[in-house]
């Protein structure tokens, strides 16, 4: 059994998912991973590369777009071949657009937009598995919340919107999700005040209340209530947002401690 430890090497720095993407291109580019070739399990990939399972499904939800690996349903993840990839011309393009914004803000909106049609999508079209892999994650993220972990609250608040992205079946729009995610994750801005606003005790102890609504409609295949779900849900962290954003403008010595 080959040794993947001289393959993929653990993050250095805080890039996650990106890190993920360039560690499995840079392995296909030396001939590492080679057409045909099946992927480590999710879990180990995160071990090997020093990240979560959320941001190595972000980052394979990118390369399943570009056609650089394919899911086989029942056995796993293989690289395709590569003669038959998309380019990444229009990746990179969605990235500039998305690094380049001036109003954070608009960022919010674009992920409303794309998760109010991927939670639609997912209660028109998800399977037993789906909501099983939901369920698994809502409660992770209901734990988290119990133990005040704002770290854990939110990379399993993540974890839980791609799930729904994938249970959509919509592989584009799960592309364009995780490359959001990527961003907000290493914007410094986007970071800080998603920390503290989940350390808000009346935001933290609602925030379980609101994915439990997106997971009822999706199990309830009622898309109509999968997307008012959703714009309650962002409706919160809008206006969240914006009063960390007034308050950080106000008072930067304070947050910045």
């Amino acid at each position: 059994m080959r040794d993947y430890k001289q393959v993929f090497q653990p993050l250095l720095a805080q890039k996650r998912s990106s890190h993920v993407v360039d560690q499995m291109l840079g392995a296909l580019s030396r001939g590492d991973l080679l057409p045909g070739q099946k992927l480590p399990p999710e879990n180990e990939l995160a071990e090997l590369m020093g990240v979560g399972r959320p941001s190595v499904r972000e980052a394979l939800s990118v390369l399943r777009f570009e056609g650089v690996i394919e899911t086989r349903a029942g056995d796993g993840t293989y690289v395709t071949d590569l003669s038959n990839a998309n380019s990444s011309e229009g990746t990179s393009l969605l990235m500039s657009l998305l690094r380049s914004g001036e109003n954070p803000l608009a960022l919010l909106n674009a992920r409303t937009a794309i998760e109010r049609a991927t939670a639609a999508g997912a209660a028109s079209h998800r399977t037993a598995n789906d909501v099983t892999e939901l369920e698994e994650l809502f409660e992770a993220l209901a734990e988290a919340v119990s133990r005040r972990d704002i770290a854990e609250v939110i990379e399993s608040g993540w974890g839980f919107h791609m799930a729904v992205a994938r249970a959509s079946g919509n592989p584009v729009l799960e592309a364009f999700l995780a490359s959001i995610l990527d961003t907000l994750r290493e914007d410094a801005w986007w970071t800080t005040t998603h920390r503290l606003l989940a350390m808000d005790p009346l935001y933290l102890a609602q925030e379980g209340g609101r994915h439990q609504a997106i997971l009822t409609a999706i199990k309830g295949s009622d898309p109509d209530s999968a997307e008012r779900a959703v714009d309650e849900h962002f409706a919160a962290m809008q206006i969240g947002y914006k009063t960390q954003r007034v308050a950080r403008s106000q008072t930067p010595s304070r947050i910045e401690q």
